[in-house]
């Protein structure tokens, strides 16, 4: 299905984050994007509660949402045992969360069991943000 799309997926790490370089060492990969606790993203909005580090991918004309995160789960998901130890032993939230723009009719999205099953597998909460 073709179609304009500003999809993106983010893998992210959050909470009270004291070396975000031990996080990148650790996924084997760089953020593309961090925060800490307190800044903001402009003078107009809150601070940001925690630290985060993140991970976005886009989307291109034919990329679907399940591309997309199985672009994420292909540099994560080899890393299921660090990702479960930064959740039980450091605290930290892990999710990958998605933004997905719905266009009329469009007819929403499919999600393959397989890609469900690679982000259950490492204990990963999916979340989509749908905009119009």
């Amino acid at each position: 299905m073709e179609r304009a799309t500003q999809d993106w997926c983010s893998f992210r790490v959050s909470g009270d984050i004291s070396d975000p370089d031990r996080i990148s060492a650790l996924l084997g990969v760089k953020p593309t994007y961090t925060h800490r606790k307190g800044e903001r993203r402009s003078k107009f909005t809150e601070p940001y509660p925690n630290d985060m580090w993140g991970y976005r991918v886009s989307g291109d004309d034919e990329e679907t949402l399940d591309d997309l995160l199985r672009q994420i789960g292909g540099v994560f998901l080899e890393k299921a045992e660090q990702i479960k130890s930064l959740i039980a032993d450091d605290g930290l939230k892990v999710d990958v969360f998605c933004s997905y723009l719905f266009l009329p009719n469009q007819g929403g999205f499919d999600l393959s069991p397989e890609t469900l099953e690679l982000f259950t597998r490492a204990g990963i909460e999916l979340c989509i943000s749908i905009r119009d």
